[in-house]
């Protein structure tokens, strides 16, 4: 976006594997704010398009991938 803000995106579209794991489309993003040559600050996030959805054979609601952010600071020394 500019010299110093930095966005990232990824889509990402998988078709059905089985009836227990059907197609989906998720999206993924990342803004990264370049403070000055040592540190960076950034929010993320995963899966933004759904709260949870299976990808994998395994149904468990527990272990569905999930929708989920982070903030993180990255310096280096």
């Amino acid at each position: 976006l500019t010299e110093t803000v930095i966005l990232d995106l990824d889509l990402r579209a998988i078709e059905e594997v089985n009836p227990q794991v059907p197609r989906y489309v998720e999206l993924g993003a990342r803004l990264g704010w370049r403070i000055n040559d040592r540190a960076e600050l950034a929010f993320s996030g995963r899966n933004l398009l759904d709260e949870a959805h299976p990808e994998s054979f395994d149904i468990d609601p527990l272990l569905q991938a999930r929708r989920s952010v982070q903030l993180s600071l990255h310096v280096t020394l």
